[in-house]
């Protein structure tokens, strides 16, 4: 982002460096690792799936709760049980297989744990 930009008018310049410093380094993410084969989705190799609204992810996240409970595997998306409509957060207390919703970016952060 340009600091030059009427949309960027509402951010800080230390907003707009942490920005452009997240979108840079997924840009200089090497292909092999961004992708890499994962054997088994589980707990310690959870599957992370973050969208934006209306994007058509509520259909995907019906898709994952649906296999989350068919492959018997511990699942946190927004809207479906047991978990609130209204979070935007990933848990830290538990592990989970697969988390899918609306989260904040900041979770981005408690996502590297994995």
């Amino acid at each position: 982002l340009h600091n030059d930009s009427t949309v960027l008018k509402a951010f800080t310049e230390e907003e707009i460096q942490a920005f452009n410093k997240i979108v840079t380094a997924f840009l200089n993410t090497p292909t092999s690792r961004m992708w890499s084969h994962v054997e088994e989705i589980s707990e310690q190799q959870p599957f992370i799936f973050y969208h934006q609204r209306k994007a058509g992810g509520t259909s995907i996240r019906e898709t994952l709760a649906e296999t989350a409970e068919k492959e018997n595997l511990q699942s946190f998306i927004p809207c479906f049980p047991p978990v609130d409509c209204d979070t935007y957060h990933i848990p830290y207390d538990k592990q989970y297989a697969i988390y899918a919703g609306h989260f904040q970016w900041g979770s981005l952060d408690e996502a590297a744990r994995f």
